[in-house]
């Protein structure tokens, strides 16, 4: 993987010495682009990423035809080819002893860090100042803008933003201890699973490039894809209890490979065992004053091949016209819109899922489901294209 690039932000930049027009926080695929809009659109844009660069995420390394899509909408859509992401041509589903393939189409694997990787290299080059191994606590809004307290190494520096930009994922934006006045509070659902992952080498052909393969049973599922360098991406979705009961994630996914009758995973590993917060959550808005979530952060729901990217991508092309907004003249109103603009092309996406989701929870659907499946697997076309569709940007959102 090439060296990422950094523009203007050796350790002793003086960050607090300019007024950005956008401080965004987290440079995963929702933040690295929005971050690359608002830059195209002639904001001054601060990138603050807490772990440095290339870093493991716990991700399925599906791309569906929604994301692309949204590559390509920002002009970015030959990253893919490039990145050498290997085409995926069918789910595998497995449990309960039975067996289902069904056919996709338009779907790719890709690890998150040549993802990452590549997004923020296309910031950067647009002319994103970006910071990494640098956290950040929300501040309170005085002079125009957002303060936050930005911490690297042993030291902390106070930025302002004309507006800031939340997409630090399932840990949300902490605030300082002088924050002051309202942010949203995240609730999470009570029977949220865990995220768990890793990559893993090596591994015959018992998961085979070309495929995704979904084993499901009572304690979650776990998803196995080859990505571009052929190392196997393994990230499953748990329960609390199966986690604390076999005392760690890699013993939790071997558990429930062997009671699906599945082959064992390879030992050696490139990056894992790593874990998440619960999953599914909702939260109260999606900003405050001079402060817009989007992403994960913006709220979560179990994806299964690929859909979350979808989502993220297309969330930051639709918030970063309203944000622009923001910069020029703030006006409480345009948080109001992100949520409308949110719930009508993302959630509405979402619900899919959380159908699936809340099914995956019912044994006896899911035999029945595989069941149906084994014999005529073209009964599951119209769901897979409902999950890849993509999102209408509407409500005074364009694309410049």
């Amino acid at each position: 993987m090439a060296r990422l690039l950094t523009r203007a932000a050796p350790p002793e930049i003086a960050l607090g010495g300019r007024f950005w027009d956008v401080a965004v926080v987290g440079a995963g695929p929702s933040g690295a682009m929005v971050a690359r809009e608002l830059s195209r659109k002639g904001c001054t844009v601060l990138l603050l990423e807490r772990q440095p660069f290339p870093r493991f995420k716990v991700c399925g390394a599906c791309l569906n035809g929604a994301a692309q899509a949204a590559l390509t909408s920002a002009g970015l859509g030959g990253l893919v080819a490039r990145a050498g992401a290997p085409p995926l041509t069918e789910v595998q589903m497995t449990g309960w002893g039975r067996t289902a393939t069904v056919e996709v189409h338009g779907l790719v694997a890709l690890s998150r860090e040549a993802l990452d990787h590549a997004l923020v290299q296309a910031a950067v080059e647009d002319g994103v100042v970006f910071l990494q191994g640098a956290s950040a606590s929300l501040g309170p809004v005085q002079g125009g803008g957002r303060t936050l307290e930005v911490r690297r190494g042993d030291g902390v520096q106070s930025v302002r933003a004309r507006v800031v930009v939340s997409a630090v994922g399932l840990h949300g934006l902490r605030s300082s201890a002088v924050a002051g006045g309202p942010v949203p509070v995240t609730t999470i659902q009570t029977d949220s699973r865990i995220g768990v992952g890793a990559v893993l080498k090596g591994g015959g052909s018992d998961y085979a490039p070309g495929k995704v393969h979904m084993v499901v049973g009572p304690a979650g599922y776990v998803g196995l894809v080859r990505q571009e360098d052929h190392s196997l991406n393994v990230a499953a979705a748990l329960d609390s209890e199966s986690l604390r009961r076999h005392g760690s994630p890699d013993r939790a996914v071997q558990a429930h490979m062997e009671r699906a009758g599945m082959p064992r995973l390879p030992e050696e590993f490139h990056h894992g065992w790593k874990g998440t917060p619960p999953l599914t959550r909702r939260v109260s808005s999606l900003g405050e004053e001079r402060l817009f979530l989007v992403g994960d952060t913006a709220g979560y729901v179990e994806p299964f091949t690929g859909e979350g990217m979808g989502w993220a991508l297309w969330g930051a092309l639709a918030l970063a016209p309203l944000v622009h907004t923001g910069v020029t003249h703030w006006d409480d109103e345009l948080v109001r819109r992100w949520e409308r603009v949110y719930r009508r092309r993302i959630q509405r996406g979402q619900r899919i899922c959380r159908v699936v989701a809340w099914g995956l929870r019912r044994p006896r659907m899911v035999r029945a489901a595989l069941r149906v499946l084994g014999t005529t697997p073209v009964l599951a076309r119209p769901l897979v294209r409902r999950t890849s569709a993509i999102p209408r940007l509407r409500e005074g959102v364009h694309r410049s």
